[in-house]
């Protein structure tokens, strides 16, 4: 099952927003992830990364709290 549009706007909006998060607070490490392209599966069980993009699950991403996604990220 492909996700929905509506999904996938609100992973791009938490994703957008944690980049944001880490940048005001941590600058070097939100300049770095400003570089990273980000993507969601639903095949992806937690995250990964193949130093071009971060993938997230789409469940992964819906259990994890705000700081549990800066941290990922």
């Amino acid at each position: 099952m492909a996700l929905s549009k509506t999904d996938l706007t609100k992973y791009v909006e938490r994703l957008l927003m944690s980049r944001l998060r880490i940048l005001s607070k941590s600058g070097f490490y939100g300049l770095l992830l400003m570089q990273i392209k980000f993507s969601v599966d639903e095949q992806t069980e937690t995250a990964y990364t193949d130093a071009e993009k971060i993938v997230f699950g789409a469940k992964f991403l819906n259990e994890l709290s705000d700081d549990e996604l800066d941290f990922v990220m």
